[in-house]
């Protein structure tokens, strides 16, 4: 008689095939052929994290997107996190369509995406489109700034369809007074708002760290992330003990400001760790500099 698992057991199994790093994308699509039962499984895993890149015939990839078929769109539903890249003009009409059907997205990155469509998504955020976002990577120089310097919408109806926006990443490379402004928008309609990071290729004014932690924003935060920060210091980030002291260096003390000499939010890696079962990814690393900092100060 030959053995088998109770079906909860086998459910574990598969699911954590489905989540492992030691399957190729292709290896972890053909468990969905293994029986109903299995793909009633694993599909929602499978289809978690996928990627939009043009030319990419109007549809939505797993990651990594050479190896990988399209998502059907009978399964967009399954979508939680979405890396969009370049896309066009003439993509805005399928991006709308494509967002409205993924409406439960919890991670979105548009940090390489033109004006005209970042501004039409961040329209679809704020109309409350996708009111499960907790995760936002955005360029805010591409968004037009009407999109958050004037709203005809109450302050609380923009609060209540922003409550679930968490974690944000904004590029953060000059004119900063587009920063402050941003930030000034996220104080007033981003309730819960307790991740910040700015992504930037060059020097960040310690003046606009400073504004940003004393502004309305600022005692929500509890993690403030800047990557890519230029100190005089030459050598390269070797672990978390070159950032504990770093933070002090530009003369802010504040020990929710973390300062990373290189960036290590690197985008499609840490979307692939998430899909396999890794909450946050890079904000793990900051929030561990956080945790070890407040052990090492006793100051909370």
């Amino acid at each position: 008689m030959a053995f088998c698992f109770p079906p909860e057991v086998e459910c574990m199994i598969f699911e954590i095939a489905a989540r492992s790093a030691e399957l190729c994308v292709v290896e972890r699509i053909n468990l969905l052929l293994v029986s109903k039962r299995t793909q009633h499984w694993v599909e929602s895993i499978i289809y978690r994290t996928s990627i939009y890149t043009p030319p990419s015939g109007g549809s939505l990839h797993l990651l990594p997107k050479d190896a990988a078929p399209p998502v059907p769109s009978s399964k967009l539903h399954f979508v939680r996190h979405l890396h969009i890249v370049g896309i066009k003009n003439s993509d805005k009409a399928f991006i709308r369509s494509m967002l409205l059907e993924c409406r439960k997205l919890t991670i979105l990155s548009l940090l390489t995406v033109n004006g005209p469509c970042a501004t039409l998504i961040f329209h679809l955020i704020l109309e409350g489109k996708l009111p499960n976002l907790e995760r936002l990577s955005i360029n805010m120089r591409r968004v037009s700034r009407e999109s958050y310097s004037s709203s005809d919408r109450p302050i609380h109806l923009i609060q209540q369809v922003l409550s679930s926006l968490t974690h944000l990443e904004l590029l953060g490379d000059p004119p900063y007074s587009r920063t402050l402004e941003m930030c000034s928008f996220l104080g007033t309609y981003l309730p819960n708002l307790t991740h910040l990071c700015l992504l930037g290729s060059s020097d960040i004014p310690p003046s606009i760290v400073t504004t940003i932690l004393s502004s309305s924003l600022g005692p929500k935060l509890k993690v403030f992330a800047i990557t890519r920060f230029h100190l005089e210091r030459s050598d390269t980030l070797t672990g978390k003990q070159e950032n504990i002291d770093r933070y002090e260096e530009i003369g802010v003390d504040d020990i929710r400001l973390v300062c990373l000499k290189q960036e290590v939010t690197n985008f499609v890696p840490d979307y692939l760790s998430e899909a396999r079962g890794s909450s946050n990814g890079a904000w793990e690393f900051v929030e561990d500099i956080i945790e070890e900092r407040k052990k090492k100060t006793g100051r909370v």
